[in-house]
């Protein structure tokens, strides 16, 4: 069974926001510490000057100005990319929530198949197994019993001591 692409990227807004605002945290950290780094190196290495000239906008500009520019048209990207992979588990987690909702409700459930790039067809094949159990239960349970010789087909519990 072959599958559609997914039309919208962003499926779970909480876990998908939440991984792109740390990605966005992760990327302000690591432009800071950058920023820190070349700045302390540029004290231990430059001339002897006094230190809030080093932070004047156009000493930054000039000496860092591609590095900024380039760690700005990244982020973008990033977080493009934390979006997509991203999907490629919320996605299967909404479809197996779904999935489970309508088995709870006692619904027939179609099997579960997942995308070729996604995570965790396993889980997919294990829900697939147990929603056939279930099926097959439901199935037993409406069915009438054949009468079993010398008893009942009704399950009678043996209250052992």
């Amino acid at each position: 069974m072959r599958l559609t692409p997914r039309k919208r990227y962003l499926v779970d807004s909480k876990l998908q926001g939440a991984l792109m605002i740390r990605t966005f945290g992760y990327w302000c950290f690591c432009v800071l510490a950058t920023g820190l780094v070349l700045l302390l190196w540029q004290v231990a290495t430059g001339p002897n000057r006094p230190f809030l000239e080093y932070f004047s906008l156009h000493e930054v500009a000039q000496r860092h100005g591609a590095v900024i520019i380039a760690s700005m048209l990244l982020l973008p990207i990033l977080l493009l990319d934390v979006l997509i992979t991203s999907n490629r588990f919320a996605g299967p987690l909404y479809r197996m929530r779904r999935s489970m909702r309508a088995l709870a409700n006692g619904e027939h459930v179609q099997p579960v198949v997942f995308r070729d790039g996604d995570f965790w067809h396993e889980v997919a094949d294990e829900f697939n197994a147990v929603a056939t159990y279930v099926d097959t239960l439901k199935q037993e349970k409406t069915e009438p019993a054949a009468p079993i010789a010398g008893g009942t087909a009704e399950f009678e519990p043996l209250n052992r001591r």
